[in-house]
C-alpha cells in the first residue's frame, strides 16, 4: 500500500473550504473529518476531503466564514 497522492494540511483545507483553522482541527479531533496524524501534525487525503464535503454534514455551514 502506497501513500495517497494528495495530502493537505489543515491550513490548506481551511483555505479551500473558506473555513477557520479551528473548525478543521475540531473536525479532525472529533473524527468528523478523517485525517492522518503525522508526527505533531495532521494530513488530510483528497479522498477524505471530498467524501466529507459530499456528506452534507450541517457543520460545514455552521463554521463557514468563522473568524479565528
Amino acid at each position: 500500500m502506497g501513500l495517497p497522492n494528495n495530502l493537505y494540511t489543515p491550513e490548506e483545507v481551511a483555505v479551500k473550504l473558506k473555513m477557520s483553522r479551528r473548525a478543521i482541527y475540531q473536525w479532525l479531533t472529533s473524527g468528523k473529518l478523517p485525517g492522518l496524524k503525522v508526527g505533531q501534525g495532521w494530513r488530510i487525503t483528497e479522498e477524505a476531503l471530498i467524501a466529507f464535503m459530499n456528506s452534507g454534514d450541517p457543520t460545514l455551514k455552521e463554521h463557514e466564514e468563522d473568524p479565528e
